[in-house]
This record gives C-alpha cells, sequence and structure tokens, in this order.
C-alpha cells in the first residue's frame, strides 16, 4: 500500500466512524462544513448540534473520502460543483478490502455536496435507517398518526383511481409516509397488484413493488429528462398503482397526471407549503384548470410536518410560565379549556439524553376534495375554500391536529408556533 493508498484507506475509517457516531444517536442529517477548520454538526430530532471538529487539511481529506466510498455519484469529485451521491448500506466502502461498512441500521446514506463562497466546502448526509419500518408492515400509527387520520388514509388507499399528493418541506418525513401508505396498500391487496416507484434514487424498499431508479443524470435537466423517460416507461408497464418519488416539473405532473386519467392510482409528493397549496402550486406549474377542479382525478391532498414530542418524564406544566407572553397567546387560542393538561419542553434527563425531547411525530392535514372546493382552489380563493372544507367537509388544519396532540401532552405550544405561526394571530378552526 503506497503513502497515498494509506491516508485515503484512513480517511475511509474516519468516514465509517462519524457515519457510526450519527448513526447510535439516531442523528437524520450529518452538516460537514469545510473553511479554516472542520465543523461537523449533526441534526437530531430537528435540532442542528455541535458534534466534531477538525482541521481544515482534515475536512477536504473527509470529503473526497466521502464521495469515493459512494456508490450512485458521478466519474469524479468536483469541488466547484453542486454534486449528488448515495451509498448504500449493503456494500462495502469502495477501495477497501471489503470489511468497512454500514451500520447495520443504517440502508443508506444521501450525499450533497456544495461548493460555498471564500473557497469552503459543505457537506450534508442524509442517513436512511434500516428499522425505521422494523417489520416492514406499512404501520402509519407508529408515525404519530391517529384513528381519523388513519381512516381517512384508508379511504384514499381504497379508491383505485385518481391522484394523492403528500406535501411539505424536505425532511418533513413526506417519503415515510408515501412508503409505508405503499406497503399497506399491497398488503390489503394481497399482493394481487402491481406497484410500479419512480424515485431519484429509491430512499426505502417496498416488498412487493418495482422500484425504478432514476440516477444516470447530472444535470436538473438532464433529472428532468431522465424521470419523463422512467414515468414513461412506468405507464407502458402494466402498472395499477404508481407512487411518483416527486413532481418536479411540468413534463412530470402531465405524466402524473397521464397516469391518474387512465385509470391507474397515482401518490406523489410535492413540495408545497399546505394541502390546500398543492392545488395553487400544479396550477403555478401549468398543470391544466380543468384537471386540477375534478374530484374524480384530485383524490387526496395531505401536507405534513414533523414535530417534536417532549420527553413525559422532565416535562414542565405550562401554568410555570404565566407571566411569559406565550402563555397569554395561548389563553387567548384556547381559554380556560385544556390548559390543565398542557405541557412544555422541560430541561432534559438522562431518559431523554438531556434534550428535553424523545424524537418526532408526524402532524399531518388531509383533504379528500370535492367539486366546490377544488373549484375555489382553482379560482384562487383559498379563503373561502379552507371555510368551506372546514365546514362542509369536516376539515382539520394542520394546526388544528397539532393542538390536539398538545393538549394530550405530546407535543408543547413553542413547537406549534414554529410551523404554525404565533397562537393568537389566527382562529382555531
Amino acid at each position: 500500500m503506497t503513502a497515498q493508498e494509506s491516508v485515503d484507506y484512513q480517511m475511509q475509517i474516519d468516514f465509517l466512524s462519524v457515519i457510526n457516531r450519527a448513526a447510535a444517536k439516531k442523528v437524520s442529517d450529518i452538516h460537514v462544513i469545510v473553511a479554516d477548520s472542520t465543523l461537523i454538526m449533526f441534526r437530531v430530532n430537528g435540532m442542528m448540534e455541535r458534534e466534531l471538529e477538525y482541521s481544515q487539511e482534515w475536512g477536504e481529506a473527509f470529503v473526497r473520502a466521502a464521495f469515493a466510498s459512494a456508490d450512485i455519484s458521478d466519474a469524479n469529485y468536483a469541488q466547484n460543483e453542486f454534486q449528488g451521491a448515495q451509498k448504500l448500506g449493503s456494500t462495502p466502502l469502495r477501495g477497501t478490502d471489503g470489511k468497512l461498512t454500514l451500520p447495520h441500521n443504517v440502508l443508506a446514506i444521501r450525499l450533497q455536496f456544495n461548493p460555498v463562497a471564500f473557497g469552503s466546502q459543505y457537506l450534508v448526509m442524509r442517513l436512511l435507517y434500516a428499522d425505521d419500518n422494523p417489520n416492514g408492515n406499512g404501520d402509519l400509527k407508529s408515525l404519530g398518526l391517529g384513528e381519523r387520520e388513519l381512516n381517512l388514509f384508508y379511504r384514499l388507499r381504497a379508491t383505485a383511481v385518481g391522484l394523492n399528493i403528500v406535501a411539505g418541506p424536505t425532511g418533513s418525513g413526506k417519503s415515510t409516509t408515501l412508503q409505508r401508505n405503499m406497503i399497506k396498500l399491497i398488503q390489503e391487496r394481497n399482493g394481487e397488484i402491481n406497484v410500479i416507484t419512480v424515485e431519484d434514487p429509491p430512499e426505502y424498499p417496498i416488498p412487493g413493488a418495482r422500484q425504478m431508479p432514476v440516477t444516470n443524470a447530472n444535470t436538473e435537466e438532464e433529472k428532468d429528462e431522465e424521470f419523463t423517460k422512467a414515468l414513461s416507461a412506468a405507464l407502458r408497464s402494466d402498472p395499477d398503482v404508481m407512487m411518483v418519488g416527486e413532481i418536479r416539473s411540468l413534463s412530470a405532473a402531465d405524466l402524473v397526471f397521464k397516469g391518474a386519467l387512465s385509470g391507474h392510482s397515482v401518490w406523489s409528493t410535492l413540495h408545497a407549503n399546505s394541502a390546500p397549496a398543492i392545488i395553487t402550486r400544479l396550477r403555478d406549474m401549468g398543470v391544466q384548470p380543468y384537471m386540477l377542479s375534478d374530484p374524480e382525478i384530485m383524490k387526496g391532498l395531505i401536507s405534513q410536518r414533523l414535530f417534536r414530542k417532549i420527553c413525559p418524564y422532565c416535562r414542565i406544566s405550562v401554568k410555570e410560565r404565566m407571566s411569559d407572553p406565550s402563555f397569554q397567546r395561548l389563553k387567548t387560542a384556547l381559554g380556560d379549556y385544556g390548559i390543565e393538561n398542557t405541557y412544555l419542553r422541560g430541561p432534559g434527563c438522562k431518559y431523554c439524553n438531556h434534550r428535553g425531547v424523545i424524537g418526532r411525530m408526524s402532524v399531518p392535514e388531509i383533504i379528500v376534495p370535492d367539486a366546490h372546493f377544488l373549484q375555489l382552489m382553482v379560482k384562487g380563493d383559498t379563503k373561502s375554500a379552507i371555510d368551506y372544507w372546514v365546514s362542509e367537509l369536516d376539515g382539520r388544519p394542520l394546526r388544528e391536529a397539532a393542538i390536539e396532540r398538545m393538549l394530550k401532552g405530546y407535543i408543547d405550544m413553542d413547537e406549534i408556533e414554529r410551523w404554525c405561526g404565533l397562537l393568537d394571530q389566527r382562529p382555531i378552526y
């Protein structure tokens, strides 16, 4: 082994050491910032934490080692270009003797390499865990969904034709929600349906589905082109159900709607701020209004966020902050109802690793729209559409769903205000 090969091998070991450290803490994302020194930060339960610090030289070598370890990547690492890659947990690190492998509970790592101003480098690694659904049973309840939401998802899965879209920002659990619903759907149909997915690339395995990756593309234009090709191929492959990782362009949207119009059930994700905003986003992309206003096509509009769950052992009563302005906002929103059972994140204890939180739970808003709701949204009358959804379709917006969980002691008002705005700004529907 040459001196350079020895250095490269050591960096592979360092790379694996950081991954092991992160996996032991169930870190969702590892941030590596290389400037005058190298800072490694972990995102745990949605919170950024400083973890390690090394030299600039170490960081530059670490980023190169991370790229070299990837199974799916460009041919060469280019420091001044945006590049994506993926490392699969089922294969040893490239360039090693086969003994260096990812932790058993890490299914894959998604890597994003970013050039930063002033010659810095920035690497973000998303860890995808194999044990997020250890039984592979499509369990949605463990994500934090209540009976009402589980029943709504059951209704959507029971519909053989139409489009269901899950919206939310990056890291809101959209892919997990899709995966669990696909597993559940295959089980409910006794495996007698053909489920095809198109993903860039597949994040989680879906037993019984044919998962088609979109990987051989570098630029966004090439990705859109390859994604469109894969969608066209999926439509020609006799699907009953299609799952599309993301509607990322008008060409992709056209094919998704083509699938829904031609007698298939189609599930996908979209970047939109709320369930009603899915219609607005698709309209802005150029989808025809007649398709957006048809309830035979638009079956389910879902938006979700991941809320931090407060530790039940060190949580504190909200009454301890009676003099705080936030308590007055809570009183304005709730009156006296539920104050007795409302708690705040505590100072931390052994049970929660001194964080005050014990994981995250999904909080969704789910719309099963009718023609009138869709027509109001297509016309741009969002307020009337939401009022109609709440009053006539028994709708429950995200904030109301979150407050329901707060009154059960799962989350606190600070977390609600972080995602939904100040509690005294709008009435609770």
